[in-house]
């Protein structure tokens, strides 16, 4: 099922509820890990999609992420400032 498909499947308050907490979601994360963190995530997220409407075939499909997140790659969460 398509993207498209999927999101017209749902009420249009829950599509409203959902975009509100992604908006959330991404002022959370800016604050507490700063605006590369949200670049990471935000470039994961299209990824991701991109992934769902076109999977990767064959070798590619086995191949690891060429690029993790520095605080990924450094071992840790950065955590919550508070």
């Amino acid at each position: 099922m398509s993207r498209e498909a999927d999101r017209q499947e749902l009420p249009a308050l829950m599509r409203r509820d959902v975009r509100l907490l992604g908006d959330l979601l991404g002022e959370v994360i800016r604050e507490s890990g700063g605006q590369d963190l949200l670049d990471d995530v935000e470039r994961l997220r299209h990824a991701v999609i991109a992934a769902r409407v076109d999977p990767p075939q064959g070798e590619a499909a086995d191949l690891p992420a060429t690029r993790s997140p520095r605080w990924w790659q450094a071992g840790r969460w950065p955590g919550p400032s508070w």
